[in-house]
């Protein structure tokens, strides 16, 4: 199962990656559409405290947050141990997955905003149907990750709804997103090292 998972990272990765030459060898009436959706989607740093600060600070906070309320709510913090090695969870999940993941994401997140731009000049349903399509898109998002109960579900909801939040935050910037969702996941390694 593991490496059907990294083979599908790499491939949304490589589709992502070579999209402009894939796009350019589609028929003119699709290449239009999809020409708008990706071309609108951002990967630069830009101002680099917004693009790479915040992403990690917000995610420290979340952490934070997640610990007290589960110190203070819950007989448990409800995030699954790792299951794999180190090594194989870095490569998986703090590289692969958050550039793959937030691809996906953010496409979809992307289509939602240029849909109701085109559909609609009222900025209040504009930012509420977004609002509304960043929870179904997170909730869509977190369907292959469960593997446990409403706690864990719960954390990884917050988590797709905070990097869509970055997504929107960054003017539609991806990169945002994949270093909030790397960090988050190299933040779940703390409690597997003892410190002396």
């Amino acid at each position: 199962m593991e490496s059907f998972i990294i083979i599908f990272h790499f491939f949304v990765i490589s589709l992502y990656s070579f999209r402009w030459k894939i796009i350019n060898r589609l028929p003119d009436e699709s290449k239009s559409y999809l020409t708008f959706c990706i071309k609108d989607i951002k990967f630069h740093i830009g101002v680099w405290w917004k693009t790479l600060l915040v992403p990690i600070l917000v995610v420290f906070i979340y952490y934070f947050v997640w610990i007290l309320f589960s110190y203070l709510f819950l007989d448990e913090f409800v995030i699954n141990p790792i299951s794999v090695k180190i090594p194989d969870y870095i490569l998986t999940s703090v590289i692969l997955a958050p550039i793959s993941e937030q691809i996906v994401q953010c496409i979809f997140l992307n289509l939602i905003f240029l849909m109701t731009l085109m559909l609609c000049k009222n900025q209040r349903v504009i930012k509420d149907v977004n609002i509304v399509g960043l929870m179904f898109v997170a909730f869509i998002m977190v369907i292959p990750h469960i593997n446990a109960g409403i706690g864990e579900f719960f954390v990884r909801f917050m988590s797709f709804t905070i990097y869509g939040g970055l997504f929107y935050f960054n003017n539609r910037n991806i990169l945002p997103t994949i270093i909030a969702h790397s960090a988050w996941n190299l933040i779940l390694l703390i409690p597997y090292f003892s410190f002396p």
